[in-house]
């Protein structure tokens, strides 16, 4: 596998571990302040089961679309990171791949062991979409 490539002019590498758990934090504390709130605020606790499964659809759209722009969440541009293709640096995903990438996001805790035991840091999201994560080198 190529350890480092040049995207757009900057050198870049594979993105270690402990910046792509803390862009996953980052990411997860926005949706925690975006939907929690208005859920407890606006949603009668009579009609909590009615709305939930919309809730949570709206919610699982959102983290699967959380790349679409240029391989980059919010948490991901805060700490310099890109979502790349595997065999190819300097190409973006087709955003289908992110969006299936990101749905193993539902099975995280699993994610999580994978990232850490994987020689090249990939998630199976990673592994099934063929992307891999890099940072500016």
């Amino acid at each position: 596998m190529l350890q480092i490539a040049v995207i757009g002019g900057m050198f870049v590498k594979k993105a270690d571990i402990g910046k792509r758990l803390a862009a996953f934090f980052i990411d997860y504390l926005i949706y925690i302040v975006i939907f929690v709130p208005p859920f407890i605020l606006f949603v009668p606790f009579d009609s909590f089961k009615e709305i939930f499964p919309i809730f949570m659809l709206i919610l699982l759209i959102s983290i699967s679309l959380k790349d679409i722009f240029g391989g980059r969440s919010v948490g991901k541009r805060v700490f310099g990171l890109y979502v790349r293709k595997y065999d190819n640096f300097e190409k973006n995903p087709k955003i289908h791949k992110l969006i299936i990438r990101n749905l193993f996001l539902l099975i995280w805790p699993i994610e999580f062991i994978i990232i850490v035991i994987d020689k090249n840091s990939r998630r199976l999201g990673d592994k099934i979409a063929n992307t891999q994560v890099v940072a500016k080198a």
